[in-house]
Order: structure tokens, then sequence, then C-alpha cells
């Protein structure tokens, strides 16, 4: 088994090309501000102004009462929490293509946990929930199965035009 997450042995030899290093570093750019932001977002002291923005993202996404009636805030509140971990860990996957995808989803898991303990330990105006890391959890997973599935074409791209 290549040391990829699904690369054959002739596949590893592109580890060192331009073109999967100006991925990485690419990624690793992308990754460092999504970092940035999230970490706003996610050690923000006052729940109350989170909780507004995800009311305000509620009411874009409902513009029927019919829609408000079926989804609810915490349905877009948990599903924003996996939005989140899904571009990151993406660009994790992107920047270091040899970590095995287990140990992303445990890395999420042990990421998303963190946060909520933080939030319990540190932030006084925000709410531990064990749901948050759950979804946040789920997202991590989904990320690293994108990030795989982009390096999984990248490479299938590249193998084409090399012939």
């Amino acid at each position: 088994m290549s040391q990829y997450l699904f690369l054959s042995g002739s596949e590893r030899d592109l580890r060192h090309s331009r073109r999967l290093w100006v991925v990485r570093w690419g990624a690793a750019g992308l990754l460092v501000l999504l970092v940035g932001v999230a970490a706003v977002c996610f050690l923000w002291p006052d729940g109350g102004q989170i909780r507004q923005i995800l009311i305000s993202i509620w009411l874009a996404v409902t513009p029927t009462p019919w829609l408000r009636s079926h989804i609810k805030p915490e349905y877009v509140e948990q599903g924003m929490n996996a939005a989140v971990f899904i571009p990151i860990v993406a660009c994790a996957v992107l920047v270091l293509p040899r970590v095995r995808l287990w140990v992303w989803w445990v890395l999420a898991a042990c990421g998303a946990t963190s946060i909520e303990l933080i939030q319990l330990a540190f932030l006084s105006g925000r709410n531990f929930n064990p749901v948050d890391a759950l979804f946040n959890s789920l997202g991590g997973i989904v990320g690293s199965l994108l990030g795989a599935f982009i390096l999984y074409r990248l490479f299938r791209r590249w193998e084409r035009i090399d012939g």
C-alpha cells in the first residue's frame, strides 16, 4: 500500500512534482485563512451574537412560512457546525496527503470535542453542547472524504496528461 491515501507505486513519484507542490501550498494558505475564521466563530465569547448570525442565515435559507415550519434554526446551526469543518479538513488532507483517512476522522472528533470543552471551561457566554461536537466531527469526516476525492481526481487527471 502506498504512503498516500489510495495511490499506486508509480503515482508516488508525483509527490515531489510541481503540481502537487502547488496544490499543497495553495491548500495550506486557504487552510490558514479558514482556521482563523473558524477560531473567531468557535471562540467568540458572546454566544448571543453567534445565535443572531445563525438566525439571520436561517431567515435567508427559509424565505417561506412553510419552510420555516419544517426547517428549524437548530437544524441550520447543526448544518453550519458541520459545514465549518468540511473545508478545513479537506484542505488539511490536501496539505498532508500521506495521512490516512481514519486519522483525520479521529483528529476531527478530538478537535470538535476540544472546541466544546474550551467553550465550557473558558467562555461563560457560550454553551457546551455535545451535539455541536458531533456535527463538527461529521463535517470533518465529510471533509476528509472530499479532500481524498479531490486528490484522487487530481492524480487521475495528471496520469492522463502525463500518459
